[in-house]
C-alpha cells in the first residue's frame, strides 16, 4: 500500500506507507524544468541530480544527467558531514575511434572478434573519488573532450543503433561483448577473458598454449572469439531458443566422441576441446484442436558436448517435461527418460492450483506424495467458510501415513495456515503422530515481523523472537531473544555501522567515499584494513586488507574480475586458474622464497562442469576419479591414496535418490582400481525416506533421535540441534539472539556423573551463521580470518599463532600451515562426502572449512547451518525445512556432493541466485530481486521444481536489467506469442499467462510491473 502527495504542478513530491504510525517517506523535488533534482530515500541524505547539455549535437539536449551525487560522512560516523561529496559522473558520446578513444571500438576493430552488433555510441560513468587526496572527475561531459587516458577509472557502456548494450568496458580496458537478433533476444556473450584470449597474437606463452589445447591457435580472432562465446539460435519468430552452446573449453569425454568417415574417434576419458550444447524441442504432444492454452513450451532438453569436425554431440543427458495443454501447467518432469526415468508429478485443481505432488518413488497414494488444499469463501470445515483467505493454501501434508518405518513414528506432519490481513502467515501449525507445533507471527501495520512464537512440538522451548525496525529509515533495529538482543546501526547512507552479536561482540564498520569497506573493528580485539589501489587494478577491486593479528593479503585479479593470486602472510602465494567457462581447474600454493609448492590441487571437469578427475598435493600425492550416473548422481569415486594403492566406491541410488548400496574396494598398491572383493553396505529406507538401519530412531517431526552407532540427539522445539551424546560425551548448545547454535559445552561421563570440560562461544560479525571469533576459555579466543576471495584463509590466536587454512578447489582445509616454524605443519584429506581420510587427526574446519562447516562435535557430524550432517551416510539427520529444496528430505544435494554445496541446510536463497543467473555473483542477483522475491521462489520449488526456480530467478534477473521505459513498453519473454482464447475475459488470460511464467497471485499491478506489461500485450492480442 502506498500514498503519494504531489505539487501543484502535479509531480510527486512524496511517496509513503500510511499503515506506519511514523511514515517513512521517500521525497523529490525538481529544478525549473520540472526534472528531479534531489530524491531523499526514508532517513537518509540527499542524492542531487545536474542535468545540462552534452556529447554530440544531433543528439544533445538540456535534459541530460551530468552527475549525481551525495554527501560524504566521516568515516564511522552515522550522521557527521565531513564537508566532501561522492559525485558520480556521466560523459557522452565517448569516442569509438581515433586517439581519443579509450578504447578502439570502430566496425573494423570490433569485426576482429566478431562483433556484429557495431557500437554507434557510448557512454562512460565515473565513480567518485575515493578520498580527498585524489581528483580525476573528468572536466568535461563531452567525450570528444577528454583524452584517451581520462578513462582509467570509468566504466565505459557501448550502444548499437538500436540502443542496446553491445560492450562494457571495465576501467581497467577489459571488454565484454553482446550481441541480439531482429527480435532483441540475446545470441552471442563473450566474456572480456575469452575475448582477450581470441585476440592473442603471441606465438609463445601461456594463452598460446592455451589456443594450441584448444586445437584454435591457427585460426583468425573472428573464428576464434566465435568459439569462445556463448551462442544461442532462435526460431525464425524469434519465440523458441532452439539451442545454446557454450564455450569451448577443455573436457574429459564420458563416452566415445565417434567421427565422420575417414576421422579418427576420441576414447572415454579423452581431454579434448568441447561445447557443452543443448538442443531444446519445444510442444511435443501438445493438442491441435483448440483446445491448448499455452505454446512454446520446451518439452525435451538434450545436452552433450559438441566439438568441431564430429558429426554428433556425445555424452547427452536428457530430460523432458509434460504439460496439461489446456490448464497450461507443467506436471511432469522427468529425467533420463530412456533410462532412469526418474518421473516427479505435479497436479492441478480446476483453477490451475498445485494439489498433489508424486516423489519418482511413490504411488501417488502414499506418504511420497503430498498434497495441498485450499481455502474457499463458503462452506462449513477447517478450509472453508474463509472468504478473506479464498485460495490461499489451507494445508500441505502426506496423502497417507509412513509404511516400512517399523516402530518409527507412522505420519508425517500436515501444515495448517492462517494469514493476518495482509496475506501474511500469522499462525502455522504441524501436526504429526499426535503431537501439533504452532509458529505464531505478529506483523506490525506494514507488514513486517514483529514477534515470533514456537509453541508445542517435541524438544527443547525455543524462547520467542521479537524484532523492532529504525523509526526513520525502516531497516531492521534489533532482534531480541533468549535475553540477547542483535542490534544494527545504519549511517544516513544506509550502511551498516555496526552490528552487535548479543553475546559479547560488537563489529563496527568505516566506508570509504565509493561505499567500499575502509576499516573494520571487533570486540576479540582486531582491526581489519581495506585497500583499493587503483594503480594495481582501476577496477575498484580490493587489492589488499591487513589483519591486526594475522597480517596482510593481497590480490590480483584476471579479466573477468575473478581470484588470480592472492599474497598471504609469511611468504606464501595462491594462484587460482580459470577455464573458459570460468570454472576453477587448479588452485596452487607456493612458497615466495624458492617456489616450492606446499599444497595444489588440480581439477578436470565433464562438458556440463562436473569434476571427472583431481590430483592434489598436501606433502603427499592423491588422486580422484569420478563417474557420474544419467541423472549425475556420483556413481563412483576411484581414490588413489599416495601409497599407490586404490579404494573403489560404488554408490547405487533409487529413484528417490536414496543411496542403497556402497560397494567399497581396495586394490594392492600399484595395481588398478578395482571392484573385485568389494564390502557392500546396503541401506533401506522407509515411504518417507528415512533410514531404516537398525537402531535408527526418529521422532514424531522426523528427526534422527538415535543412529545406528548408538549415538543420540537432543533437539529445539525449532528443529536445531540441542544435545549430542556418544558413549561417555554429551555437547550441548544454545542459541543466541539471531536463533543461532552460538554457544556449547562438552561435558564427560564418569561412573554416571556427567562434568563439564569444556565451554565456548561464538561471536558474529554480521548476521550470518560463521563466528568472526570464538571464545575457547576465559583469556583464550581463536579468530577466523578471512581472505580476499571470502574464504577462511588463516586461524589466530587474540595475539599471534596465526595458522594459514590451504584449501583444495572443493572448499576443504587440506593444510594447516602455522607461520611459526617450530610448529607442525597439518595435512589432511577427505572423500565426497567428507569422511576423512588416512587418518587426519579430527579438526573443527576441515571438509568445506574454507566456508567454515564446523564438525566439533562429539559424534564428528558437520554443523551445516540449520542441520546436522552425517558424513557415514551422506545424509541430513532431520527433514529439510524447504521442501524440495533437495532430491528428497534427507539426501545430501542431489546425490552429488563432489560438484554441489547445501552449507546451510537448506535449499538456499543465494544458492539458487548463484545457480541461476550464471557469471553474476550471487549476491547482485540478490541486490538486484530482493530477498523476498527469491525467498518466496524457494518457497514454491516443491511444487513447480528446481528447474522452475532456476528459470523464474533468470526470467527476473533479465527484466531487472531492464530500464523503466524498456520495462514499461516491453513484453516478458514468457508471454510472447501468447494470445487471448476466444472465450477468454482479459483477466482470465493474464493470470493464465502470468501463472505460465511463474508468478503467483497476488500479482504486483504498478506501471512497469509485469503484470501491467502482459496485460497490455494480451490486450492487443
Amino acid at each position: 500500500m502506498a500514498h503519494y502527495a504531489y505539487d501543484t504542478s502535479g509531480r510527486l513530491r512524496q511517496e509513503w506507507d500510511p499503515r506506519l504510525n511514523t511514515p517513512l517517506k521517500t521525497t523529490y523535488t525538481y529544478d525549473s524544468s520540472g526534472r528531479i533534482a534531489t530524491l531523499t530515500p526514508p532517513g537518509e541524505l540527499a542524492w542531487t541530480f545536474t542535468y545540462g547539455t552534452a556529447g554530440n549535437a544531433a543528439t544533445a539536449g538540456p535534459g541530460m544527467l551530468l552527475n549525481a551525487s551525495r554527501p560524504n560522512l566521516t568515516q564511522g560516523s552515522a550522521s557527521t558531514l565531513d564537508g566532501t561529496t561522492a559525485t558520480t559522473t556521466v560523459v557522452y558520446d565517448v569516442p569509438l575511434s581515433g586517439a581519443k578513444a579509450p578504447n578502439q571500438m570502430s566496425s573494423t576493430d570490433v569485426d576482429d572478434w566478431g562483433q556484429l552488433d557495431v557500437p554507434n555510441d557510448a557512454t562512460a560513468v565515473f565513480p567518485p573519488n575515493p578520498d580527498t587526496t585524489s581528483n580525476d572527475t573528468p572536466t568535461s561531459n563531452t567525450g570528444s573532450d577528454l583524452a584517451a587516458s581520462a578513462y582509467t577509472r570509468a566504466t565505459i557502456t557501448y550502444t548499437d543503433a538500436s540502443g542496446r548494450e553491445v560492450n562494457t568496458a571495465s576501467p581497467s580496458g577489459h571488454i565484454t561483448t553482446t550481441g541480439y537478433d531482429q527480435f532483441g533476444n540475446t545470441v552471442m556473450q563473450l566474456t572480456a577473458g575469452n575475448r582477450e584470449l581470441a585476440l592473442t597474437s603471441a606465438t609463445s606463452g601461456d594463452s598460446y598454449d592455451e589456443l594450441s589445447l584448444l586445437h584454435i591457435a591457427g585460426d583468425t580472432t573472428r573464428v576464434r572469439a566465435g568459439l569462445l562465446s556463448a551462442l544461442s539460435t532462435y526460431s525464425s519468430d524469434g519465440l523458441r531458443e532452439l539451442d545454446e552452446a557454450g564455450p569451448l573449453h577443455l573436457a574429459t569425454l564420458a563416452s566415445t566422441l565417434k567421427a565422420g568417415s575417414g576421422g579418427t574417434d576420441q576414447p572415454t576419458g579423452t581431454i579434448w576441446p568441447v561445447r557443452q550444447h543443448t538442443v531444446n524441442t519445444f510442444d511435443e504432444g501438445r493438442p491441435t484442436d483448440g483446445t491448448a492454452t499455452i505454446a512454446n513450451q520446451v518439452t525435451t532438453v538434450k545436452t552433450g558436448a559438441w566439438a568441431e569436425n564430429y558429426p554428433s554431440d556425445t555424452d547427452l543427458r536428457t530430460s523432458t517435461t509434460a504439460y496439461d495443454w489446456v490448464k497450461g501447467l507443467p506436471t511432469k518432469q522427468i529425467t533420463d527418460p530412456s533410462g532412469l526415468a526418474i518421473t516427479k508429478t505435479t497436479s492441478y485443481d480446476s483453477q490451475g492450483r498445485a494439489v498433489k505432488a508424486v516423489q519418482p518413488t511413490s504411488d501417488g497414494t502414499d506418504a511420497g506424495t503430498t498434497v495441498a488444499t485450499y481455502y474457499s469463501g463458503t462452506g462449513t470445515g477447517t478450509c472453508n467458510g474463509h472468504p478473506e483467505w479464498a485460495d490461499m493454501v489451507c494445508t500441505i501434508g502426506p496423502a497417507a501415513t509412513i509404511t516400512g518405518g517399523g516402530t518409527n513414528p507412522t505420519a508425517l506432519p500436515t501444515k495448517t495456515f492462517e494469514y493476518d490481513r495482509w496475506g501474511n502467515p500469522a499462525k502455522v501449525s504441524e501436526s504429526a503422530n499426535s503431537v501439533t507445533r504452532t509458529t505464531t507471527t505478529t506483523y506490525d501495520t506494514a507488514g513486517r515481523p514483529t514477534t515470533t512464537a514456537i509453541t508445542g512440538g517435541v524438544g527443547t522451548a525455543v524462547p520467542d523472537t521479537t524484532a523492532t525496525y529504525d523509526t526513520g529509515s525502516g531497516v531492521l533495529a534489533s532482534v531480541t531473544s533468549n535475553g540477547q538482543t542483535v542490534t544494527h546501526t545504519y549511517d544516513q547512507l544506509g550502511r551498516e555501522i555496526a552490528y552487535n552479536d548479543g553475546s559479547g561482540n560488537t563489529t563496527t564498520t568505516a566506508y570509504d567515499a565509493l561505499g567500499r569497506t575502509a576499516k573494520t573493528t571487533d570486540s576479540a580485539p582486531s582491526t581489519t584494513t581495506y585497500a583499493y589501489d587503483a594503480t594495481k587494478d582501476p577496477r575498484g577491486l580490493e587489492t589488499s586488507r591487513t589483519d591486526s593479528v594475522a597480517g596482510t593479503f593481497a590480490a590480483t585479479y584476471d579479466a573477468d574480475g575473478g581470484l588470480a593470486t592472492e599474497a598471504l602472510p609469511g611468504g606464501y602465494t595462491l594462484g587460482v586458474t580459470r577455464d573458459e567457462t570460468r570454472a576453477a581447474i587448479s588452485r596452487i600454493y607456493t612458497r615466495d622464497s624458492d617456489q616450492t609448492i606446499v599444497a595444489s590441487d588440480t581439477a578436470d571437469h565433464s562438458v556440463d562442469g562436473r569434476t571427472v578427475a583431481e590430483a592434489d598435493s598436501n606433502g603427499q600425492t592423491r588422486s580422484r576419479s569420478y563417474t557420474y550416473d544419467a541423472a549425475g548422481r556420483l556413481a563412483r569415486a576411484d581414490d588413489t591414496a599416495p601409497d599407490g594403492s586404490c579404494t573403489r566406491r560404488d554408490y547405487t541410488f533409487d529413484k528417490n535418490t536414496n543411496r542403497t548400496a556402497l560397494a567399497t574396494a581396495t586394490s594392492d598398491v600399484g595395481a588398478t582400481c578395482t571392484s573385485t572383493g568389494a564390502t557392500t553396505t546396503s541401506y533401506t529406507y522407509d515411504s518417507a525416506d528415512r533410514l531404516t538401519t537398525s537402531g535408527t530412531i526418529y521422532d514424531a517431526f522426523g528427526r534422527t533421535t538415535t543412529q545406528a552407532s548408538g549415538a543420540t540427539i537432543g533437539y529445539y522445539a525449532n528443529d536445531l540441534v540441542r544435545t549430542q551424546t556418544s558413549g561417555t560425551s554429551r555437547q550441548t548448545w544454545s542459541l543466541d539472539g539471531a536463533g543461532r547454535l552460538a554457544a556449547w559445552t562438552t561435558e564427560s561421563n564418569n561412573s554416571g556423573t556427567w562434568t563439564q570440560t569444556a565451554s565456548r562461544t561464538n561471536h558474529y560479525g554480521s548476521d550470518g551463521d560463521s563466528p568472526d571469533w570464538i571464545q575457547e576459555a576465559s583469556t583464550a579466543i581463536t579468530r577466523n580470518v578471512q581472505g580476499i576471495d571470502g574464504g577462511l584463509d588463516a586461524i589466530s590466536a587474540g595475539d599471534g599463532g596465526t595458522v594459514l587454512q590451504l584449501t583444495d578447489i572443493h572448499g576443504d582445509t587440506v593444510v594447516q600451515l602455522p607461520l611459526d616454524s617450530t610448529q607442525a605443519v597439518v595435512s589432511a584429506a577427505y572423500d565426497e562426502y567428507g569422511n576423512p581420510e588416512d587418518d587426519a587427526a579430527a579438526t573443527r574446519y576441515g571438509w568445506l572449512g574454507s566456508q567454515e562447516r564446523s564438525s566439533d562435535t562429539v559424534t564428528g557430524a558437520t554443523l551445516m547451518g540449520v542441520r546436522l550432517y552425517d558424513s557415514t551416510t551422506g545424509r541430513f539427520l532431520s527433514t529439510d525445512p524447504i521442501p524440495g529444496g533437495s532430491a528428497n528430505a534427507y539426501e545430501y544435494c542431489n546425490g552429488d556432493p563432489v560438484n554441489c554445496y547445501d552449507l546451510d541446510g537448506r535449499m538456499a536463497v543465494l544458492a539458487l541466485a548463484g545457480l541461476a543467473v550464471e557469471g553474476v555473483s550471487a549476491g547482485a542477483v540478490v541486490t538486484a530481486l530482493g530477498w523476498a522475491v527469491l525467498a518466496g521462489i524457494v518457497a514454491l520449488i516443491f511444487w513447480y521444481g528446481v528447474k522452475w526456480a532456476i528459470h523464474k530467478v533468470q526470467v527476473l534477473w533479465k527484466e531487472s536489467k531492464k530500464s523503466g521505459k524498456t520495462k514499461g513498453n516491453d513484453v516478458p519473454d514468457f508471454a510472447k506469442g501468447e494470445r487471448r482464447h476466444p472465450t477468454e475475459t482479459l483477466d482470465h488470460a493474464v493470470d493464465r499467462v502470468m501463472k505460465k511464467g511463474g508468478f503467483r497471485p497476488p500479482y504486483k499491478k504498478g506501471p512497469t510491473s509485469t503484470y501491467n506489461r502482459v496485460r497490455k500485450y494480451l490486450s492487443r492480442n
